[in-house]
């Protein structure tokens, strides 16, 4: 179902909760993940796979701003409500403990305001470089928890990832996130979005890889313990 209303993405995912169901959402900007994130209670935790950690209080982009004035009318609104500062409104109106897996793009502010709000956060460098370390956190993390998933497709690494927005090198290739989510059997999977994939001609690289890091996700429905 195509939604052009950022609220009808908080009744629809209610819609589909109510039904015993899991929201699926695809979208092409990441301010959608706040309005899916409204329907759920704030005992659900939310797992953030992005290159950004979109913790800024307000940002203003020519390229993000011409995106998001089609759906935010109130502009007064918009260098608050975007996909830089998605998160930062998120953590602000809901208590759900947060992680934030790849990040490898920040600054000094959205840094303090990960430590101050107590984010779970690991960068590919420290994903790489201490895996199980890593695995056995964020399982402690979901230990026995519903968790929503936000997956930003420039999490990946640019070479393997090449149709996104906000290109960010030194990001995981595929076998290391299939290893990294292995600690979703702790918890149990209520909600999932994709977003940022955009339209690159005569390369369906990024196309593929979306598809399978949705399946290998929805995979965990029949694995938890």
């Amino acid at each position: 179902m195509k939604l052009k209303k950022l609220d009808e993405i908080t009744e629809r995912c209610k819609e589909i909760l109510k039904l015993g169901k899991i929201p699926l959402m695809l979208t092409r900007g990441h301010l959608a993940s706040l309005f899916s994130l409204k329907a759920f209670p704030e005992n659900v935790k939310v797992i953030v796979f992005d290159a950004h950690a979109d913790l800024k209080d307000k940002y203003e982009h020519t390229m993000m701003t011409s995106y998001y004035k089609s759906i935010i009318k109130d502009k007064s609104s918009l260098f608050k409500f975007n996909g830089a500062t998605w998160l930062r409104r998120f953590c602000e109106s809901k208590k759900n403990s947060v992680a934030l897996l790849g990040v490898r793009s920040c600054d000094e502010f959205e840094f303090d305001y990960m430590k101050k709000r107590n984010i779970l956060f690991f960068t590919p460098n420290q994903i790489r470089k201490n895996m199980n370390k890593v695995k056995k956190e964020l399982g402690n993390f979901l230990n026995g928890s519903k968790f929503y998933v936000s997956f930003d497709i420039d999490f990946f690494d640019p070479s393997l990832a090449p149709a996104v927005e906000y290109l960010e090198p030194n990001g995981l290739f595929f076998h290391e996130f299939v290893d990294l989510i292995e600690p979703f059997k702790r918890g149990k999977l209520v909600g999932l979005d994709l977003n940022l994939q955009r339209y690159l001609p005569r390369n369906r690289t990024t196309d593929f890889l979306a598809t399978r890091t949705i399946i290998e996700i929805l995979s965990y429905l029949h694995k938890t313990k």
